[in-house]
């Protein structure tokens, strides 16, 4: 067997036994019930801040947004904790979408990638940790840009240092500022939201109103 296919099955093995681990422990289940799945990874310990990176790896690199991941991260471990396992979930989920754009499903993904944008990426390979940086800075965990760099000739080394610089400043970012978000949502009481909802529906209303009066002025 080629290395090439030796690393597809791999690949393929080491997804196929994380998500048969996550149906044993019952990870899909508690994710219905997010109270409880939030007390059962603390009372995890390790295994939970291992189950929450396989989880976010595996998810989040297929089109799952990692905001799902790392807010609720913040609401349930001290903030560090929730950073920590949130650039190494989104690293994670990049390897995974790295993998499979250059092990499995190469030309198909080659198809599908403008020739200019290919072409943008090779030109900055000589500087492959930087190239992957900028690309983390500005698509952060949009699964094309895993896609993209599996397809060039950056080295998975240099992806992976280049993914966990890359994502430490937009995952600070989520689990301090919309960590604290949340935390202040969830302490107002049901008058704020309702409140709220009213002021929001009062403005669409308007709006929809305005817009009417003015295809009646038009004569639409």
């Amino acid at each position: 067997m080629s290395r090439r296919g030796a690393a597809r099955v791999a690949l393929l093995a080491a997804v196929g036994l994380a998500l048969a681990a996550s149906w044993q422990v019952g990870l899909f289940e508690l994710l219905t019930r997010p109270e409880q799945t939030a007390e059962a990874l603390r009372e995890l310990g390790a295994w939970g801040y291992a189950l929450y990176v396989v989880s976010f790896a595996l998810l989040a690199a297929f089109g799952v947004p990692g905001i799902a991941f790392v807010l609720p991260a913040a609401m349930i471990w001290p903030r560090w904790i929730a950073l920590a396992l949130s650039v190494a979930g989104a690293t994670g989920a990049a390897c995974v979408g790295f993998g499979f754009a250059r092990f499995l499903a190469r030309d198909w993904v080659v198809a599908r990638i403008p020739a200019r944008l290919r072409r943008r990426v090779a030109a900055l390979e000589s500087r492959p940790v930087r190239t992957v940086v900028v690309v983390r800075l500005l698509f952060v965990l949009l699964p094309p840009s895993h896609w993209v760099l599996g397809v060039s000739g950056v080295g998975f080394g240099a992806y992976v240092w280049g993914s966990l610089l890359g994502y430490l400043p937009s995952m600070a970012v989520l689990t301090w500022v919309g960590g604290g978000v949340m935390e202040w949502m969830l302490e107002q009481p049901p008058e704020t939201w309702r409140l709220a909802a009213a002021a929001v529906g009062a403005v669409l209303l308007l709006n929809w109103v305005n817009a009417r009066r003015r295809r009646a002025v038009a004569g639409v």
